[in-house]
C-alpha cells in the first residue's frame, strides 16, 4: 500500500520511519498541565481520537489525578524527563 514519510521540523523530531498512507500520530509535551490537559482529554474522546502523551515526571507528581485520567482513558503515555532540562 501506499506509505508517506513525514517531514520534520528544525528540530528533526521524525525519523524517517513510514507511516501507513491516512495514519498520523498525536502528541502532547511537557505536560499534564492544571489547565490545558483536562480539556484536551476531553476534546479527544469528544472525537474518538487517542494520542501518546510525552509526560514530566515532576508534572504527573504534582497532578496524580489528570495523570491518571489519561491513563483510564487508553492514552499512551511516555516519559519526557523529570524537569525537562536544556
Amino acid at each position: 500500500g501506499n506509505v508517506i514519510y513525514p517531514a520534520t521540523g528544525a528540530a528533526g523530531n521524525i525519523t524517517g520511519r513510514g507511516f501507513p498512507a491516512n495514519t498520523w500520530s498525536l502528541t502532547y509535551d511537557d505536560g499534564p498541565g492544571s489547565k490545558n490537559t483536562s480539556a484536551i482529554l476531553s476534546h479527544l474522546k469528544t472525537m474518538g481520537y487517542k494520542a501518546t502523551f510525552f509526560v514530566l515526571a515532576k508534572q504527573v507528581e504534582a497532578l496524580p489525578t489528570i495523570t491518571k485520567s489519561l491513563v483510564d482513558a487508553g492514552m499512551d503515555m511516555a516519559s519526557h524527563s523529570y524537569t525537562h532540562p536544556q
